[in-house]
C-alpha cells in the first residue's frame, strides 16, 4: 500500500468493495492496532466507524480497564466508563476521531481499531488523497482553555515529520501555549511551553493513536474606537495574561512599548483611553 502524505504508519487495508475493478479504487476499512501500557495512557480513536461508542472499540479490554473524557469546561474528567467482563462498559459513550480520553488498564494489551480513514479536516480518505500533502485542518476556534486532542488522521506528529499544532488545531503555536503528554512508561506527566519562539522543554510528539493536552490561548480581538479628542482601545477581560503596546512602525523590528497606566475594567472589556497623537500609531495585544 502506498503510504499517505509523509507517512500513515502500520496501517494495512481491511476490505475492498467487492467488485475486482473498484476494489483498487475504493478501499473501505483499515485496521490499526494500539499498544497500551498497564497503567494509564492518554489515548484516541485513530478511524471513524458507523458506532464510535466504546463498546465497538474498546470490545475485549481487560477486566477493570476504564476510560474518561475530558471536560474543558470544569477542567476536569468526567465519570470513568468502566469496563466489567461479561457487562461491558457501564457507559457507553462515544469517542469520536481528534478527542482524546484517558484510559487506565490493569494489564498491557493492544487494541484493534477498525474503521475509515480520514483527513486531518474530519472528511473521508479517499484513493485520490494518497499521492497528495495533507492539508491542515480549519483553525481552532475554541476558548482559552486546556483541551485533550488528537489527531483526526493516523499519523506520527511531530520533529522530522507534520507539526503538531498546525494538524491539530489549524495553527502554529501562540506565545506561552503549552503541550503535556503522558510517559506511559514511567507514569508521568511533561510539559513544554512555546516561548519566543522555541519549545522550552522539547518539539511536541504525538504518536497515531495518541493524545495529548493542550493548554490553548483564543487570540482577544483588539477594538479600536476614535475620534477628535480621544482613542478609545478595548479587549475582553477574559484575556487577563494579554498586554496592550503601541508603535509607531510596523515593520519586523518594530519596538513596541507597553501601554498599562490608565487601563481600567469596564463590564466585560478593559478600556484604555488614549489621546490621539499627531503621527501614526499601531497597537497590539501580546501574550505575556
Amino acid at each position: 500500500m502506498k503510504s499517505i502524505g509523509l507517512a500513515l504508519l502500520n496501517l494495512a487495508v481491511l476490505a475492498f468493495c467487492p467488485t475486482s475493478s473498484l476494489a483498487q479504487i475504493y478501499p473501505v476499512g483499515y485496521i490499526i492496532n494500539s499498544n497500551f501500557t498497564a497503567g494509564y495512557n492518554l489515548v484516541c480513536n485513530p478511524l471513524n466507524t458507523a458506532s464510535n461508542f466504546l463498546s465497538f472499540l474498546f470490545y475485549d479490554p481487560p477486566d477493570g480497564t476504564t476510560i474518561s473524557l475530558w471536560n474543558s469546561a470544569t477542567r476536569s474528567f468526567d465519570p470513568s466508563s468502566v469496563y466489567m467482563a461479561g457487562a461491558g462498559w457501564s457507559l457507553d459513550f462515544r469517542l469520536d476521531p481528534g478527542r482524546g480520553a484517558l484510559l487506565y488498564t490493569p494489564f498491557a494489551y493492544t487494541n484493534t481499531f477498525i474503521g475509515v480513514l480520514l483527513k486531518p479536516d474530519g472528511s473521508p480518505f479517499t484513493v485520490d488523497d494518497i499521492d497528495a500533502p495533507l492539508k491542515r485542518p480549519p483553525v481552532f476556534g475554541g476558548p482559552t482553555g486546556v483541551y485533550l486532542l488528537a489527531c483526526k488522521t493516523a499519523v506520527v506528529l511531530g520533529p522530522g515529520s507534520l507539526p503538531v499544532f498546525d494538524f491539530i488545531l489549524g495553527r502554529p503555536p501562540q506565545e506561552g501555549e503549552q503541550f503535556t503528554w503522558l510517559d506511559a512508561s514511567s507514569q508521568t506527566y511533561q510539559t513544554t511551553t512555546f516561548k519566543s519562539g522555541l519549545w522550552n522543554n522539547r518539539d511536541p510528539f504525538l504518536r497515531y493513536g495518541s493524545s495529548a493536552f493542550f493548554y490553548i490561548y483564543a487570540s482577544p480581538s483588539l477594538r479600536i474606537v476614535a475620534s477628535d479628542r480621544a482613542v478609545i482601545l478595548y479587549w475582553p477581560a477574559s484575556a487577563p495574561d494579554f498586554v496592550l503596546e503601541t508603535s509607531s512602525i510596523l515593520v519586523s523590528n518594530a519596538v513596541w512599548t507597553p501601554l498599562t497606566n490608565g487601563v481600567v475594567t469596564n463590564g466585560d472589556s478593559f478600556v484604555l483611553t488614549n489621546e490621539p497623537s499627531a503621527g501614526q500609531s499601531f497597537y497590539r495585544l501580546r501574550h505575556q
